[in-house]
């Protein structure tokens, strides 16, 4: 959007990386014409659940004027808007889009069985372990492995919470736990112990 009153003309805009990533810093870049007319050159964005955030009067480099910030919360689709003033008080506006994506994986700790403990035939063992991810856990499954890899007990847990199991074997057996969150980012943790 270009205000014609102006002499003033933001001719492109873009952020870098060109894909920000969740929790990182990003820079948003205005190249504008007759940059040194300029008096202040506002950024801000407006972040996928509609709240927006002011990261106020960029800095010049030439025709460039930049800001950066660090994207803290959510993840998807951002909108970004410059509006450039001139010395006469004239302003233009410009606004663009970038996708905040999640890379980072959950984090997850089992506490139940314990590395290397015994365990009775048919006792009633406990899964416990946390998940916990930067938006949101989706989903959570365990499967046991005896040492020659035959399947024990597979399961995916209702709202990613604890459980129990009875083994009926004895033997070294491995407990593998997957969580997955929102954006298929997946951990995978192994622990083994004996029945």
């Amino acid at each position: 959007i270009i205000d014609y009153n102006s002499s003033v003309e933001i001719k492109d805009n873009f952020t870098n990386p060109t894909t920000p990533t969740f929790n990182n810093y990003f820079n948003i870049t205005a190249n504008v014409s007759q940059s040194s007319s300029v008096t202040t050159a506002d950024f801000s964005v407006r972040s996928p659940n509609i709240s927006f955030y002011s990261l106020g009067n960029g800095t010049r480099a030439g025709d460039f004027w930049n800001s950066s910030s660090v994207l803290i919360n959510y993840v998807g689709v951002w909108t970004y808007f410059v509006n450039v003033t001139d010395t006469d008080g004239y302003n233009t506006s410009s606004q663009g889009n970038f996708t905040i994506t999640d890379t980072l994986i959950p984090n997850l700790t089992i506490t139940n069985p314990l590395i290397s403990s015994q365990y009775q035939i048919n006792a009633n063992i406990s899964i416990n372990y946390t998940a916990v991810d930067d938006t949101s856990v989706q989903a959570c499954l365990y499967n046991i492995t005896s040492g020659d890899s035959t399947i024990v007990s597979t399961s995916t847990l209702t709202n990613c919470g604890n459980t129990t199991f009875t083994p009926s074997l004895s033997g070294y057996m491995n407990l593998t736990l997957s969580v997955n969150d929102t954006a298929n980012n997946v951990n995978q943790t192994t622990i083994q112990f004996e029945i």
